[in-house]
């Protein structure tokens, strides 16, 4: 005996060994275009990826599980009576995967079996009417392992229970008018039932859930029951109610945009889903209306105004879609979209079933094999996926950075103005990591050192010219940016048209240059004679001329530009004989 609970012993232990090892041989990495836009996926080794957390900066962004993307019809569709629907309200599957639907505006209800195109009527079926045989409003479906059938009817404000093959219901809760007393109902809406057959009722112009016993009369009030409101301990219109293994029950609660879970006895619920407010983001609800949870305690809700079905894993402040969230849609031909309804199942292998009020089928999505691993970036910044794997692995992928193609650089730093063939002139912007840069020069000039870098030296040639730049990395390249850099050296362009006699002026030159009022033209004269000075811009056109008698010597001419605009003007110098200087002028 002895050696038999050490052998057990010791097969635990290397289970235990064995699971941990498992646990603990997986790894998770981003791979992809670190670029902005681009789609990024979460790679995994060790076993198939059941859930994939997106973080951005240590914030999460986004949680990626097995989704039901597979669309298929599971019941109506059909062309006959049999094989339609018309405006189902709520649909239930039982575990041999016969689907039982409410066939709201045939006033019945219909038995799928798997696989059937054509559903046979376990319920109803004699039009609509307050008789026992027939429905006013049928709204809520369930089917216990006997077969017998349960159905809410809302107007008629009770639930009736039809036996297999049975022509006519019997009353099982309610039935005694619209009201609030205990063996009273108003409105009953979904409903569902524990182990020992009792039933738990959304009682929804009640704020309540009422709970009936196996042959009970009356009802005793287990949830809200303490008027319309949002405080823990009331409820708004509740629509649907589930209820776990433990006996601890969900409700749908409408019109606070919540699910409420009240464990057995308790007095106030707590909120598990939802709570705030009205709207689309992960952690809200639009009108919540259906409710199905998993044995494990997996919330699923059919989020009716989001066009979605939303999975809250427990303890978790947020849902994530896993069918629909693709606009209004569910007429029984759009892919992976769901509109408006009532009803939701969902089984223990998470296919979801959906009944399209409008649509009038009851779709069924089916989950894919493994979570959906991919995300792409709208933002720059740090990525981390945090991945957890089929058999409980999790691991955490390193950082990924984001970035984007780089922005236009905003400037580049350098002289404006520089001497002919002027060295070592230094010209550069902000440095950016992982960046490259594409100068150019003029012609004439000479980068000298830093092409390819954030910065360059140039040897001047003896032209004006632009320096430009462009940034590259792996998303891109920036727009090209300009520098516009001018000669200030004076320059004597021509003197093509001298007397026979020689020059008349010698050394002519202007101070200072660059301008900014005014400046002054000085050259040397041999003779005597008049001397005609023109401003010429840089379309050639003459702005301004002024004649100067000179003389032998030193000659000194103001040519005052403070009313031009800052450019390039040429001042062009001419003597009697035709002899002509040409200099350029820089106004600031």
């Amino acid at each position: 005996m002895k050696k038999k609970y050490q052998f057990l012993l010791l097969t635990s232990l290397f289970f235990w060994l064995g699971n941990y090892a498992l646990h603990s041989q997986c790894t998770a990495a981003i791979n992809g275009t670190p670029c902005i836009g681009n789609t990024l996926s979460a790679n995994f080794t060790g076993s198939l990826p059941d859930t994939v957390k997106w973080y951005k900066d240590g914030i999460l962004q986004l949680v990626r599980t097995k989704r039901n993307p597979v669309y298929a019809i599971a019941a109506g569709g059909g062309n006959s009576d049999a094989g339609q629907l018309y405006g189902p309200q709520d649909v239930y599957v039982d575990d041999a995967g016969n689907i039982y639907v409410v066939d709201g505006n045939r006033y019945r209800v219909q038995k799928w079996k798997p696989g059937a195109d054509t559903g046979i009527t376990v319920a109803g079926n004699n039009g609509k009417g307050t008789g026992l045989n027939q429905f006013f409003a049928p709204q809520g479906v369930y089917a216990d392992n006997l077969g017998n059938v349960y159905v809410s009817d809302a107007l008629m404000n009770r639930i009736t229970k039809w036996a297999p093959g049975a022509s006519t219901g019997i009353v099982v809760a309610g039935g005694n008018g619209e009201g609030s007393a205990a063996n009273q109902l108003n409105g009953p809406q979904n409903f569902c039932m524990d182990a020992d057959g009792n039933i738990y009722i959304a009682d929804r112009w009640n704020h309540r859930v009422q709970k009936w016993a196996p042959g009970a009369i009356a009802g005793t009030t287990v949830a809200g029951g303490n008027g319309s409101g949002s405080a823990a301990n009331q409820l708004i219109e509740p629509l649907d109610v589930a209820i776990d293994a433990n006996n601890n029950l969900y409700i749908v609660d409408y019109y606070n945009y919540r699910v409420q879970k009240w464990a057995p006895g308790a007095n106030t619920g707590i909120t598990v889903a939802g709570g705030n407010g009205y709207g689309s983001a992960a952690n809200q609800f639009k009108f919540t209306t259906a409710i199905s949870v998993t044995s494990n305690g997996t919330i699923y809700v059919r989020d009716q105004d989001n066009y979605r079905v939303q999975k809250w894993v427990p303890g978790t402040p947020y849902g994530i879609t896993v069918a629909g969230g693709n606009g209004s849609g569910g007429s029984g031909g759009e892919q992976n979209t769901i509109g408006p309804g009532f009803g939701l199942f969902v089984d223990e292998i998470e296919n979801i079933y959906v009944p399209e009020l409008f649509g009038n089928t009851v779709n069924k999505f089916i989950p894919s094999a493994l979570a959906d691993i991919q995300y792409i970036s709208s933002t720059t910044g740090n990525y981390v996926a945090g991945v957890t794997g089929e058999n409980g692995c999790i691991a955490q992928s390193p950082v990924f950075t984001v970035i984007t193609a780089p922005a236009q650089p905003s400037r580049i730093f350098g002289p404006g103005f520089v001497t002919a063939q002027q060295t070592g002139v230094i010209f550069r912007v902000n440095r950016s990591q992982g960046h490259t840069y594409n100068w150019t020069v003029p012609a004439d000039a000479v980068i000298t050192a830093g092409q390819g870098k954030y910065g360059i030296r140039v040897n001047w040639g003896f032209s004006d010219g632009l320096v430009t730049v462009t940034e590259t990395n792996v998303c891109g390249t920036s727009p090209l940016k300009k520098k516009k850099v001018l000669i200030t050296a004076l320059t004597k362009v021509s003197d093509t048209n001298q007397s026979a006699g020689g020059s008349q002026c010698l050394n002519v030159q202007i101070y200072p240059n660059p301008v900014q009022t005014s400046t002054l033209l000085s050259f040397n004269s041999i003779e005597a004679g008049q001397i005609t000075i023109g401003l010429i811009d840089t379309y050639g056109n003459m702005l301004m001329t002024k004649k100067l008698a000179s003389h032998p010597g030193l000659n000194n001419a103001e040519i005052n530009l403070s009313s031009f605009a800052a450019g390039i003007y040429t001042l062009k110098l001419t003597t009697e004989q035709g002899s002509i200087w040409v200099l350029k002028c820089v106004k600031l």
